[in-house]
């Protein structure tokens, strides 16, 4: 029995130093978005097509745990109705966690959540008058993602998220963001 035990621990041993550990990342990833607003009538929400990005970096506190920090940029919609136009620019920076499962052969699933704040940038043209108003403030923002491992180190990542979408009386901004991107992976 004992000789038996010996080679199984020193095999079992190196299979555990052999595992990739890792400690942070990095992604960027491209998207197609939607900036979240109320309409040029004042009483619809509309969503503005538009383009934008994401960088994040995460650091694993446990495994299949991380902390990220977030920067995600929804781009700038656009409305026109008659003569009446609406760019409305949304961006967040985000504290948050994320909860990363590992599904074997190469993939993985995360769900992230956080808070982030924001600044929305607003422009119009009604009734000939011209207009611009700059707003900040606190949204909860949250996503999922799916990750294609190309290797240890680098990783593919379909990824949606979304923005607060927080109510006021008159406004209700936020965004969404459906994007793919490299992942960075140490």
């Amino acid at each position: 029995m004992k000789r038996l035990a010996a080679p199984l621990l020193a095999f079992a041993a190196t299979g555990a130093a052999a595992q990739h550990v890792e400690h942070a990342y990095l992604t960027l990833s491209a998207a197609g978005t939607s900036v979240q607003t109320t309409c040029l009538n004042g009483r619809d929400s509309c969503g503005l097509a538009s383009t934008g990005g994401r960088a994040l970096a995460g650091f694993f506190y446990q495994p299949g745990l991380a902390a990220e920090i977030v920067y995600a940029d929804f781009g700038r919609g656009r409305e026109t109705r008659g003569a009446d136009v609406q760019r409305v620019g949304v961006r967040m920076l985000g504290l948050g966690s994320a909860a990363i499962m590992e599904l074997g052969g190469g993939l993985a699933f995360t769900v992230r959540a956080g808070i982030a704040g924001t600044r929305v940038a607003r422009e119009s043209t009604v009734a000939l008058r011209d207009s611009a108003v700059v707003e900040s403030g606190v949204e909860l923002y949250g996503g999922f993602s799916g990750l294609f491992r190309l290797n240890k180190a680098l990783a593919i990542e379909v990824s949606v998220d979304a923005l607060g979408l927080g109510d006021s009386t008159y406004r209700r901004d936020g965004g969404l963001m459906a994007s793919v991107g490299l992942s960075l992976r140490y």
